[in-house]
């Protein structure tokens, strides 16, 4: 798949900006291929699923040319803390919304760094282990895996975090 995408980048003489985004779309369809074939034995399988394949997809993503990632200032993984820059960034986007969107963009960071930036909207899937209301088999498996979760109480359509691409 990331050698398919990679000609097809190639022969479409796409931007630097464009590139990425194709890069962060098809990072984005993994992850989300991984939680819907969990969800399909239920929200807490989901769950479970989606823990184990988080990694490895984002993994597969980051090589010789790319690093990939999500973060967000509401935190459920620590090891996904976002650095100085990138909180300014989300403080910007956290007034948006799926109805009000930003758009993705390139950013330069302190260290002029170039990052392209796509906002990550909440979805009604996500609900399931973010939102409100969470089923109680759910909530006492993200206590067991992520007992410091800050990740959840979101809206359908609401400001989420963003997912990065940063060009090696």
């Amino acid at each position: 798949m990331k050698l398919i995408l990679a000609l097809t980048l190639l022969l479409s003489g796409n931007t630097f900006a464009e590139e990425r985004a194709e890069v962060a779309k098809s990072f984005m369809k993994a992850l989300q291929k991984e939680l819907m074939t969990g969800m399909k034995k239920g929200p807490k399988a989901g769950l479970i699923h989606c823990n184990d394949k988080a990694i490895p997809v984002t993994n597969s993503f980051n090589n010789d040319k790319y690093e990939v990632g999500r973060v967000s200032l509401k935190l459920r993984n620590p090891s996904n803390a976002p650095s100085d820059d990138l909180k300014k960034v989300l403080s910007k986007y956290s007034s948006s919304s799926a109805k009000s969107p930003m758009e993705a963009k390139v950013i330069v960071l302190s260290n002029n760094e170039e990052v392209f930036v796509k906002p990550l909207y909440m979805k009604g899937a996500c609900l399931n282990c973010h939102g409100a209301n969470i089923q109680s088999g759910v909530k006492s498996e993200l206590q067991k895996r992520y007992p410091d979760d800050k990740a959840v109480g979101y809206k359908l359509g609401e400001f989420r975090g963003l997912v990065w691409v940063k060009k090696k």
